[in-house]
């Protein structure tokens, strides 16, 4: 193991001093936009001591609007977590079966496994791009 990391509970995480990002934590080598820096700057007093609108219909709206569907056909969630539950939940459900790549995110099958899914690994591209036209053969029966 480099010097540079150490051991976790959840696997290898770099030392702070290392200086390196954290891809895993959602950490980015990037500045935030300016838009992103000016909408914090404009959020009220009264707006951080609310909860925002949990089903998000200004969001949803304008996401809609820009992509030319249905508000009915958009979903907001908090964070990939939650959305990666809500997705199994709905789609896969208890013994069902899932394709995921390989390598992925390792939440896909730790909530597989919380509904005793099957996980179907399928390989990446050698650019570690996701082969779709794999995924879908790979729940295909012979």
């Amino acid at each position: 193991m480099s010097s540079r990391c150490r051991a976790t509970q959840k696997g290898v995480q770099p030392l702070p001093e290392a200086g390196a990002i954290r891809l895993n934590l959602n950490e980015s080598p990037h500045p935030p936009s300016p838009q992103v820096l000016k909408a914090l700057r404009e959020i009220t007093e009264e707006q951080l001591r609310r909860y925002p609108d949990s089903r998000c219909e200004e969001l949803r709206a304008e996401l809609a609007a820009q992509y030319g569907v249905k508000v009915e056909q958009t979903f907001c969630s908090n964070g990939s977590s939650e959305l990666i539950s809500l997705l199994m939940k709905v789609f896969v459900g208890p013994e069902g079966k899932v394709a995921i790549p390989a390598p992925s995110f390792p939440l896909y099958h730790s909530v597989a496994a919380g509904y005793q899914a099957t996980c179907i690994k399928v390989a990446t591209r050698d650019d570690f791009s996701i082969d779709g036209e794999a995924l879908r053969k790979s729940g295909r029966k012979p």
